[in-house]
C-alpha cells in the first residue's frame, strides 16, 4: 500500500515537462533566462506539488503533451524523419496515457498536417509514420477496452446525434 515508487515515477515526467517548456519557449524567441522562468513558473504551479504526492497520470499527460508539441516546432524550423518519429512517439505515448488526451492529440495531429502542408512537404510518407508510431505506442489500451466492452474509448459514452455508438459506464 505504499506508492512511493509511483510517485518517483512522476518526478521524471516533472523534468520532462521543464525541459519541454523550455525549449517551447526558446523556440518561440524568448531568452534564456525568461525561457527559464517559464520552465521554473511551471513546476511551481500548486496542482503539480499536489501531484506529487498522488500517482495520478495528469504530469505524464502535460509533459507527453508538451513534449509533442516541443518536436511539432522542431519541425517548423527543418524537417527532419527524427523529428517526425519523436513527435510521433511523444503523441503516441500522450493517447496511451489517459481518455481525455484524444483531443490534445486530435489538435497536435492536425499542428503537424498544417506544418507540412505549409511547409510543402509531401504529405503521406510522414503522416504514414505518424500514425504508424501513435498507434504503436497509444492504441493499446483502446484495443483493449474495444475487445473487454466493445467501445474503444471506455468508459466514455460516445453519442453521434443523440445515438448512443458506444455505451459506456
Amino acid at each position: 500500500k505504499n506508492v512511493l515508487l509511483a510517485d518517483l515515477g512522476q518526478v521524471s515526467f516533472f523534468l520532462a515537462a521543464l525541459f519541454a517548456v523550455y525549449n517551447i519557449c526558446r523556440k518561440l524567441g524568448l531568452s534564456k533566462q525568461y525561457s527559464f522562468f517559464a520552465a521554473g513558473l511551471t513546476l511551481v504551479t500548486p496542482n503539480y506539488f499536489k501531484q506529487l504526492s498522488i500517482a495520478y497520470v495528469d504530469v505524464m499527460v502535460s509533459a507527453w503533451f508538451l513534449l509533442a508539441l516541443n518536436f511539432a516546432l522542431n519541425l517548423t524550423r527543418r524537417f527532419d524523419i527524427l523529428s517526425v518519429m519523436a513527435f510521433s512517439l511523444s503523441a503516441g505515448m500522450l493517447l496511451g496515457t489517459k481518455t481525455i488526451a484524444l483531443l490534445y492529440c486530435f489538435f497536435l495531429a492536425a499542428f503537424f498536417v498544417f506544418i507540412l502542408l505549409k511547409r510543402k512537404y509531401k504529405v503521406v510518407f510522414p503522416v504514414a509514420v505518424f500514425l504508424l508510431l501513435a498507434f504503436l505506442t497509444g492504441s493499446f489500451s483502446y484495443i483493449r477496452n474495444f475487445i473487454q466492452t466493445a467501445n474503444p474509448m471506455y468508459p466514455l459514452t460516445l453519442r453521434l446525434f443523440g445515438t448512443v455508438v458506444f455505451p459506456g459506464v
